[in-house]
């Protein structure tokens, strides 16, 4: 009896399932051992995947216009701007998290609660929202 490829290929997943889930401990030992065997090609494919995350992320950087501080202007290296999230309480998200990620909506979201600023200037903010908890100003 031929069936026709789309039988064959669900049934053929559903074994597989089957066959993991019956032998889980034994198959986690056997794609460790893969791994650990693979561990360059490994760590190639997860470089690869986390620069293309990388290259996303910049595109949407660039498309906010987030490429330079918004209180002083400074663009003349983005390693050096940081992303100041306007309502703290908000945050769902740290940016040095988000850019070894994939991009996502949710993730994408929490650009509309941030300004860029320069290192200086963030911390300059920080520090004026210290006196202000403070009562110094």
């Amino acid at each position: 009896m031929n069936l026709p490829v789309s039988v064959r290929r669900k049934r053929n997943a559903e074994n597989c399932s089957k066959y993991y889930f019956a032998n889980k401990e034994d198959m986690r030992k056997r794609n460790k051992r893969w791994q650990d065997a693979h561990r360059d090609i490994c760590n190639a494919a997860i470089e690869i995947a986390h620069n293309r995350w990388r290259e996303a992320w910049m595109f949407f950087v660039e498309s906010f216009g987030f490429t330079s501080c918004s209180r002083c202007g400074y663009d003349k290296s983005f390693a050096a701007i940081n992303f100041h999230h306007v309502e703290p309480e908000k945050k769902e998200f740290e940016f040095c998290w988000l850019f070894g990620h994939k991009p996502t909506t949710e993730r994408l979201q929490e650009f509309e609660k941030v300004i860029p600023l320069c290192a200086n200037c963030h911390i300059e903010v920080h520090e004026e929202l210290r006196e202000i908890q403070n009562g110094t100003s």
